[in-house]
């Protein structure tokens, strides 16, 4: 199976380039959360800290799951 996206350029630069680098912000994503859990995991947070990594955590994992967007 074979997906082609068409773009009017330069009208469409922008989308263009955002299909471009898709995969560099989904890796950039992956990498973050990464890190925000190492730092909860292995981290010396204060209490209010680590309270606010987590509710930030927490709303991007359910962004994730109501744009059926995944890590994998």
């Amino acid at each position: 199976m074979k997906a082609t996206l068409e773009f009017n350029l330069p009208e469409e630069q922008e989308e263009h380039q955002t299909a471009i680098d898709a995969q560099k912000w989904k890796s950039l994503m992956v990498d973050f959360l990464q890190e925000y859990r190492n730092r909860l995991k292995y981290g010396s947070l204060s209490k209010d800290a680590t309270e606010q990594i987590e509710e930030i955590r927490a709303w991007i994992f359910e962004r994730m799951e109501t744009d059926n967007l995944s890590t994998f």
